[in-house]
């Protein structure tokens, strides 16, 4: 059932509806040009899980600094104040997970296999690291063009999969934010983070990082290891894959296009990051010979 009237959704943003279900709505954001700067600080209406498509931008959540990027889900409880700043003016692409407190303490229940009973559930996490099959799930929903009305019992299912792969995601591979970490260090990554996303289409040496962001080739390795918890190459390959997702939405039969635009080095390139990645060729997941259980 797609339920987006069933509750009282008030998100406080402009947000495109996809799929609502069982209190839970996925949708749209996106912002056409964003003012470089420190944006106004609001308190979030309810749970959220936000997911970048394109660029990144900083948060401030409930006095933790974070990057939100393609590669890095952000978790918002209800009620934690929240700050945005922005680097440049450009362009912002979100998909937004809104979750009631009813909804939430039910699937932190199923995952735990224990019971919640706060009167308010919170997220374990404010950062995440976007896996492979949260990624490919979110793609699938996307890809299903579900829309407000009443989506097919495939995309509400798809849709559900892919709450429940982000929260695993929360659970499994959280990341930690300004105030528990060692100072300057997640400025530094957080910099990092901003140029891999700006910059993914360019040559990124370890050494033209470390200049940008002004530390040395191994202080920066040692450093975003450690705050990211994979190596800044492979970060960087996680960025070009979640842009890659987008566009073949795009061009799917251009998988070279793809490539290129994306930032790889050739089709190749692509075409083994992506097998290595999410388990099959890209011609395979754009054709659908290959497709991922959204049980």
């Amino acid at each position: 059932m797609n339920d987006s009237k069933a509750h009282a959704w008030e998100p406080g943003f402009p947000l495109r509806h996809r799929v609502a279900i069982g209190g839970v709505l996925i949708g749209d954001w996106t912002c056409p040009k964003t003012v470089a700067g420190v944006g106004p600080e609001e308190r979030a209406r309810q749970h959220e899980i936000w997911l970048q498509r394109t660029s990144s931008h900083g948060l401030h959540v409930d006095g933790r600094r974070t990057v939100a990027d393609p590669a890095t889900a952000v978790f918002i409880n209800a009620g934690d104040p929240v700050r945005p700043s922005y680097q440049a003016a450009e362009r912002q692409r979100s998909t937004a997970v809104l979750i009631q407190a009813d909804a939430l303490r039910a699937l932190l229940s199923e995952l735990t296999a224990d019971t919640v009973d706060d009167e308010v559930p919170r997220f374990p996490a404010t950062t995440a690291r976007v896996s492979a099959e949260t990624s490919m799930l979110h793609n699938v929903l996307l890809r299903s063009g579900a829309q407000e009305g009443a989506p097919a019992p495939q995309a509400e299912e798809t849709a559900l999969a892919f709450v429940r792969s982000l929260l695993r995601d929360a659970f499994g591979r959280a990341v930690e934010t300004s105030g528990n970490g060692i100072p300057g260090h997640q400025e530094l990554t957080e910099r990092v983070q901003h140029l891999l996303v700006r910059e993914y289409r360019t040559r990124l040496t370890l050494s033209r990082i470390a200049r940008t962001v002004g530390a040395s080739p191994f202080h920066l390795t040692r450093v975003f290891g450690a705050q990211a918890g994979m190596p800044i190459h492979r970060y960087l390959v996680r960025v070009r894959l979640r842009v890659a997702l987008e566009l073949m939405q795009q061009r799917p039969r251009d998988l070279s296009w793809v490539a290129l635009e994306a930032g790889f080095a050739s089709h190749s390139h692509f075409t083994a990051a992506f097998r290595a990645e999410y388990g099959m060729a890209p011609s395979a997941w754009v054709t659908g010979r290959q497709t991922m259980s959204t049980a």
